[in-house]
């Protein structure tokens, strides 16, 4: 569980969001033409949504799986 948050949050995060940011913050936006911004857009939008989504998903997993453990901690306590 420990593993998955922190390669599917931190690791996206670190290695993907990152760069992505980095790249889109060298960006000049007023130096640059209506159809570069277009194309930078496109090819930033769908990379960035896929890590986000990898993010979201990688975190209910791990809440799920944290949430399994406690509740089956709590019933064999009893």
């Amino acid at each position: 569980m420990t593993f998955l948050k922190l390669i599917g949050t931190i690791g996206v995060t670190f290695f993907g969001n990152v760069p992505l940011n980095n790249t889109l913050d060298a960006v000049r936006l007023n130096k640059i033409s209506v159809d570069d911004l277009k194309l930078t857009r496109s090819a930033f939008e769908s990379s960035w949504n896929n890590l986000n989504l990898v993010r979201t998903l990688s975190s209910i997993v791990a809440l799920v799986l944290l949430l399994v453990a406690a509740l089956k901690n709590n019933t064999s306590v009893g």
